[in-house]
């Protein structure tokens, strides 16, 4: 009871649904009803713009950094997502940007040390409006920045720093992958 496991790729997924926006549009109509002369309308999804911090910093094992890879590529296909993953140790490293369609090509060099501000910083020079951000990471950091307008989700491999975090939600990852 004092230590349960919560499957952290639901509550990710989860996450994500709830920031993805959906809604009901006349311009298709539900084709289940016109045979029988309804017209109601179809539910629309718009295409979720989601960004991505993966934490490189030496503290966090290539194990776990292909997991947070495989992960991105899921969340990719099932959304319908438009993706920014941002690696970042103590300075934005790479940028990559890919749809359900493409091929995730996210080049990782693993070293340094860890600050989480300057994908924040990234998000906002690029102009990016995300509908939120999840960063994948083992929370080893006191530089998280200012708090964003859109909502967070801190994926960590580590739980002793998971009551530190000044903002957003924090899903932690006990058991190592």
């Amino acid at each position: 009871l004092l230590n349960p496991k919560v499957d952290w790729k639901q509550l990710l997924r989860r996450f994500v649904e709830q920031s993805a926006k959906s809604d009901y549009s006349w311009t298709a109509p539900n084709r289940r009803y016109v045979a029988h002369g309804i017209y109601l309308p179809s539910l629309k999804s718009d295409m979720l713009d989601l960004v991505i911090g993966i934490d490189i910093s030496t503290s966090v094992t290539q194990e776990e950094l292909n997991q947070f890879l495989t992960e991105i590529k899921v969340i990719g296909r099932e959304f319908k997502a438009n993706i920014t993953a941002i690696s970042c140790n103590t300075s934005v490293q790479s940028v990559e940007t890919f749809n359900e369609y493409d091929e995730l090509d996210v080049k990782i060099e693993r070293g340094g040390g860890t600050r989480f501000s300057p994908v924040f910083k990234k998000v906002d020079e690029l102009g990016l409006t995300p509908k939120c951000l999840v960063y994948l990471t083992d929370l080893e950091c006191s530089d998280f920045g200012d708090t964003p307008d859109y909502p967070v989700l801190w994926i960590s491999t580590g739980s002793k720093y998971a009551n530190k975090v000044p903002f957003g939600d924090v899903v932690s990852i006990k058991n190592k992958f």
